[in-house]
């Protein structure tokens, strides 16, 4: 079939994994890089010149990418900053172009909605980088729910530790931030780092095909150990109009690093996910016992393959902005119903120096929440807010409620 013409924003950062995943489909002849916008170029002088001499055209302006090459582009990959993903999309969709975007795919839920009637009004498709429910272990998952073999799920839960330094907060503009002048970032573990996990929580919730779970009320306590705007620790309980209980419990701060590891107790089934190349346990009870993972999948690349599919007229399954709908809303119920920030009290707080990089003399700081990981462990096993554990430090919030919830925030209040 023939190729599919991409445009690239970005060459430094995530745009890193973007670029090396277009080479690989360019040389199997799969795709056609025709342009990239890259506003710093100078740091990039070797990369740059490759593509140059491979005729791809180099801008740095996305608008002048656009305007240059709209004739020539089927689709426009987009891994920006969150901030940046509703107007670069609607952009290109205004000028009749295809569009994959990097997750989450908004900041907030009217954002989202608005995105929705453009698609509809542009007749183009928009692709979600929620790479995660195109990996093996979530679509088997998602199979044996859709055909009725794990029944109702009660509750479905996912605990996550994954330390971030202080170059974390420092490497961009927008990271730890709620705002980025006039425009909503809400960065954090669930809306950045873990989204993908939260993600997939909705989407396998849900018993029908290519359709999210929607929460329809949350609590949420969100806490930073960090001097910066957003959280950097957070527990919530949703329920989900699937009747459904969520629990989320993941930090920044913990300890010592655990990967994302997600429970599902259904009523003919008890299911574990973990991180670790999705390995995944299914308990049955009628004493079956099954396990899979996602073997030598590439999820990543699986979001571009799927996309050139649906482009050349096949209908591949991808992450729409109705499944990733649904991650979103979560997360704009989360700051409504914790609309404060709290602050983790300075003696529960550990700084610890590490590698700036392997190998390095330069040196790089975490901070740690002091006990934190047999906290939150306990919260995931326990079903609990950190309110409702002997944290002294825990602060309860109020429960929001999200049925017919359309734009964020809800009240004019201060957040943060």
């Amino acid at each position: 079939m023939k190729p599919v013409n991409f445009g690239l924003v970005g060459l430094g950062g995530y745009a890193k994994v973007y670029h090396d995943i277009l080479t690989e489909l360019v040389e199997n002849k799969t795709a056609r890089l025709i342009a990239v916008a890259e506003w710093q170029p100078e740091k990039f002088n070797d990369p740059i010149d490759k593509l140059k001499r491979a005729g791809v055209k180099i801008f740095k302006d996305y608008d002048e990418l656009l305007a240059v090459c709209e004739k020539e582009l089927d689709i426009v990959a987009l891994p920006v900053g969150i901030h940046l993903h509703v107007p670069f999309t609607i952009k290109a969709l205004k000028r009749g172009i295809h569009v994959l975007c990097e997750k989450p795919v908004a900041v907030t839920i009217q954002d989202v909605d608005s995105l929705i009637q453009e698609r509809e009004k542009s007749g183009k498709m928009v692709f979600i980088g929620f790479q995660e429910i195109l990996s093996p272990s979530i679509r088997q998952i998602k199979e044996r729910m859709i055909a009725g073999e794990l029944g109702k799920i009660h509750t479905i839960k996912l605990k996550g530790g994954w330390p971030r330094p202080k170059s974390y907060y420092t490497r961009n503009a927008w990271a730890g931030k709620l705002r980025m002048g006039t425009n909503w970032v809400l960065d954090g573990p669930a809306h950045n780092a873990m989204a993908h996990y939260l993600n997939n929580m909705f989407y396998v919730a849900s018993p029908l095909p290519s359709q999210s779970a929607v929460p329809i009320s949350i609590q949420a306590e969100l806490y930073r150990a960090w001097p910066i705007e957003t959280y950097d620790t957070v527990c919530l309980k949703s329920k989900l109009n699937t009747g459904t209980d969520l629990f989320f419990f993941a930090s920044h701060c913990s300890e010592t690093e655990f990967h994302p590891e997600m429970s599902i107790i259904a009523e003919k089934a008890t299911v574990i996910r973990k991180f670790e190349n999705g390995a995944t346990t299914i308990h049955y009870n009628d004493g079956r016992k099954e396990n899979f993972d996602d073997g030598t999948a590439n999820p990543r690349r699986e979001v571009f393959v799927s996309a050139i599919k649906n482009l050349q007229g096949q209908d591949a399954h991808h992450c729409s902005l109705e499944i990733a709908r649904s991650q979103t809303l979560c997360v704009n119920g989360m700051h409504e119903s914790c609309p404060k920030i709290f602050e983790i009290p300075p003696s529960e707080i550990i700084d610890k120096e590490i590698p700036l990089a392997p190998n390095s003399t330069e040196v790089d700081s975490l901070k740690v929440i002091r006990g934190f990981d047999a906290m939150i462990h306990q919260a995931y096993y326990t079903e609990k807010l950190f309110s409702e554990m002997d944290i002294k430090w825990g602060r309860s919030t109020q429960l929001f409620n999200l049925k017919d919830y359309h734009h964020f925030p809800s009240t004019d209040f201060s957040i943060g």
